[in-house]
């Protein structure tokens, strides 16, 4: 049994490492490639980036204390939140939906900042956002319904030769993890650690199938001639 234990240790430090060295070789080929991020698909360029940026910095700090790793957190998830937010905007022309996720993305940095601010002051563990299962139903809901309009646009022939196909799965596929499979880690640590590792090591593993789907993604944006997006809706 201890044996056992170890092992899944192992594999869910391990695990981790690889959602983060899978983000930066794809953003390096996503810089390498940027040429090609067109439209609102910049915006993709830009979520890689950043989730780069604050990803590289968790794990620089994490040494640093639970604290500056929990903001840090907070700070990945507006990212999360906001840019691929914008992204959907960008190509859904829908105005009764735009202004629903506008509303939804400002009550969410404004409950992650007021969880900051009473956490410090009352110098107590920050901890995850409270509300990131509302980020992650945001996100479902908008792949779901572009998902929706891909399937059903008489304009696509090929759906795998789309790059939107492949960056909006990847969105789906990591939300909908996140948000069934963090609530049952959390809920079971305190009782197995074994089967915390077991679905930590799924929640890491769902990183490196999101980047390979966007890496996709990016090679259809290079070898594929560029549509605008609008040009893909009825």
């Amino acid at each position: 049994m201890l044996l056992y234990s170890k092992i899944l240790y192992f594999l869910f430090l391990n695990s981790a490492k690889l959602g983060t060295i899978s983000l930066v070789i794809l953003t390096g080929y996503s810089l390498v490639s940027s040429k090609y991020f067109k439209g609102p698909f910049v915006f993709i360029l830009i979520t890689l980036i950043s989730y780069s940026i604050v990803d590289l910095s968790i794990n620089l700090f994490m040494l640093a204390g639970n604290t500056v790793s929990n903001i840090l957190d907070h700070l990945f998830a507006w990212v999360a939140c906001i840019i691929p937010s914008i992204f959907y905007l960008k190509i859904i022309n829908n105005l009764k939906i735009k202004w629903t996720v506008i509303l939804i993305v400002i009550l969410f940095c404004l409950a992650s900042l007021i969880q900051i601010f009473y956490k410090l002051s009352i110098a107590k563990p920050i901890g995850a956002p409270l509300l990131f299962p509302l980020k992650n139903s945001l996100s479902i809901a908008l792949a779901i319904f572009v998902h929706s309009r891909l399937i059903k646009s008489s304009k696509i022939r090929i759906l795998k030769n789309e790059p939107l196909f492949w960056f909006n799965l990847g969105f789906l596929i990591s939300n909908l993890i996140n948000l069934f499979i963090t609530p049952i880690y959390k809920a079971i640590t305190p009782f197995s650690d074994d089967l915390a590792f077991i679905f930590g090591i799924i929640l890491s593993i769902s990183e490196p199938i999101t980047y390979t789907l966007w890496a996709i993604g990016v090679y259809k944006l290079r070898t594929q001639p560029f549509r605008p997006i609008a040009s893909l809706w009825p």
